[in-house]
């Protein structure tokens, strides 16, 4: 009977948070279901509805968290319910007619969905007795229990559906994505949102009438059970975590004494570890909040200042950096945070802990002004590498005009510091934006145009290797219309070494069939096979590299006419990634993209 009345209560919360953010589930199930669209077939752009049914969930999570803290009447629920909907939509329309990769449209969307979220964690604690500490470690907790929940959950329904698989009957190779989908995404938030606390005072209700009988002793014992940090927890953190991070304070510091006069201010592998570790100490600061042992309170006396010196000098390295290089959007992010986190240690070191919210204000201001042109990442970035690609130019006397002239006689270092700017402005899509760069494409290579290899210039040691790829970063046609099976497949292999690889297996009018990847000296193939290993069809890979060899494959203007292969006896290949190096002794090929195959050819 207890364990029945445990149940029942956790099935409880679950209704009861349904019933609280009924718009966050409305988003999260329009994601499920894309999700599941999408596992079972590719639909084309379906990156920004998924975009913004995050934005959209977390939308709606950050307005209810708001309206529970201020508002409270239920007309004002709907509004703000509102303009949640036109927000989200709104940001869908933004995605589907915008020009950028999908890698700026992931990158944004995160930064905003960051900012989101740390808004619902902040507004319960704004103007209340509740410290920015205790409602940060109120939501850490059900963060942390769900996703011990979730990945439970998702070992065990993985365990049954392969031991079905491999006992019973054959499923179906998304069944683990399916399952995945459902757990994590449907499961998984839904149980979040119903952990996290309802901070709402009864006298702030609606319907406050009907509750002023309720015992205010229950609802201050509900707030302190939110809040308090559970004794595993609190010896994980102080006597595991806090130590920890003080054994690896000191040896950064002992580093960076070592090397102040030379190797610090140039060595670009420090500053993603000093990122880390002020990540880390941000937040076990804000952990330790409330905690009252001697080990949290040495921590956020002592760390915070750490902290602001350590900070200072990476971010002080990383300027020196983009004096010679430029900013790309990855040091913007480092700087911005490096700014961050200094003005989170001034606030650690010597203001009160009520007033420690402040924190959540400025990492969520810092994150807009992050996304907002023309002072955004990308369009600072944009800026940043062409005028040092065009600084460099002219420094040499190769360019005039808005023109390039190439040039094979320059140093080394601005041979690389050219390759590298370009690269990335390459790899952002921002070439064919910038007309001196329009010229590099399928019939005019980079070292047509800058007189020297983009790759394999480092003094005396040649690097001989031909380097080839292709992207297809929008949207494909991926019609099945005139084929029976479809699969996603990834080659990967590298020659002289041997390669025997089963790419996908299915089932088709009650038989068994497999795509064999075989490669060898002799040749590389892909083979379809019946249950009897009889050969159906094969596909001879050499067709693949003799395009990206003669350029009819262009890494910088890709087209799916030009990576679709159509075999004489039913097969069909849309590659949407295509890489390939090629040296004298070694040959690697990866190929990512679509395989159909017509049964009736």
């Amino acid at each position: 009977m207890e364990h029945f009345n445990k149940l029942k209560t956790g099935l409880q919360g679950i209704g009861y948070g349904i019933f609280r953010y009924p718009l966050a589930i409305a988003f999260i199930l329009a994601f499920a279901v894309i999700n599941a669209i999408t596992i079972e077939k590719n639909i084309p752009d379906a990156m920004p509805a998924r975009l913004a049914c995050i934005i959209g969930l977390l939308l709606a999570f950050a307005v209810s968290m708001f309206w529970e803290r201020f508002l409270h009447k239920r007309i004002y629920r709907y509004i703000l319910m509102a303009g949640a909907i036109l927000l989200s939509a709104a940001y869908y329309l933004l995605l589907m007619n915008t020009n950028e990769s999908s890698m700026v449209m992931i990158i944004r969307t995160s930064v905003l969905s960051f900012a989101l979220f740390i808004t619902a964690v902040w507004v319960p604690s704004i103007r209340q007795k509740l410290t920015f500490y205790e409602s940060f470690l109120s939501f850490f907790k059900a963060l942390f229990l769900t996703a011990l929940f979730a990945t439970v959950l998702f070992g065990g329904a993985a365990l049954i559906l392969g031991a079905v698989d491999a006992l019973l009957f054959r499923i179906a190779d998304t069944a683990f994505m399916h399952t995945a989908n459902l757990v994590y995404v449907v499961f998984g938030i839904t149980l979040f949102l119903s952990m996290t606390p309802d901070f709402m005072s009864i006298s702030d209700r609606e319907d406050y009438n009907r509750v002023r009988s309720a015992n205010r002793d229950e609802e201050a014992e509900y707030t302190k059970r939110s809040t308090s940090c559970p004794k595993f927890l609190e010896r994980l953190i102080s006597y595991i975590i806090v130590p920890l991070t003080a054994i690896f304070t000191i040896i950064l510091l002992i580093y960076i004494l070592m090397n102040i006069r030379s190797g610090f201010w140039k060595d670009d592998l420090i500053e993603p570890m000093l990122v880390a570790y002020s990540i880390t100490v941000i937040v076990v600061c804000v952990l330790t909040g409330t905690l009252k042992n001697r080990f949290a309170s040495l921590f956020r006396l002592i760390f915070p200042k750490v902290l602001i010196l350590l900070v200072a000098l990476q971010m002080a390295a990383s300027v020196m950096k983009i004096q010679d290089t430029g900013i790309s959007h990855g040091r913007y992010y480092v700087l911005l945070y490096g700014l961050f986190a200094i003005i989170t240690g001034v606030i650690f070191s010597f203001l009160d802990s009520r007033k420690h919210g402040i924190i959540a204000a400025v990492l969520i201001a810092l994150s807009i002004l992050s996304v907002i042109p023309p002072v955004d990442a990308f369009t600072v970035a944009r800026v940043s590498q062409t005028n040092v690609l065009k600084n460099i130019l002219v420094r040499n006397n190769m360019f005039s005009e808005d023109t390039i002239i190439a040039d094979s006689s320059i140093s080394d270092s601005d041979k690389d510091m050219i390759a590298t700017a370009y690269e990335y402005l390459f790899s952002m899509g921002y070439t064919n934006d910038i007309p001196w760069l329009q010229e590099i494409n399928s019939s005019r290579s980079f070292e047509d145009v800058f007189g020297f290899s983009q790759y394999g210039f480092y003094g005396d040691k040649v690097d001989e290797t031909a380097y080839y790829s292709a992207y297809l970063d929008r949207a494909v046609d991926t019609s099945m219309a005139g084929y029976d099976v479809f699969a996603y497949i990834t080659v990967s292999y590298t020659l002289p070494d041997k390669s025997d690889e089963t790419l996908a297996e299915f089932v088709y009018q009650g038989k068994n069939y497999s795509l064999q990847l075989s490669a060898d000296e002799e040749a590389d193939q892909i083979s379809l096979l019946d249950d009897a290993l009889n050969v159906i069809a094969v596909f001879d890979l050499a067709q693949v590299k003799q395009r990206l060899e003669s350029g009819e494959i262009s890494m910088n203007n890709p087209q799916s006419d030009t990576t679709t292969f159509i075999s004489d006896d039913g097969m069909k290949f849309l590659f949407t990634e295509l890489t390939m190096n090629k040296s004298e002794d070694i040959e690697y090929l990866y190929l990512r993209g679509m395989w159909f195959y017509d049964f009736d050819n």
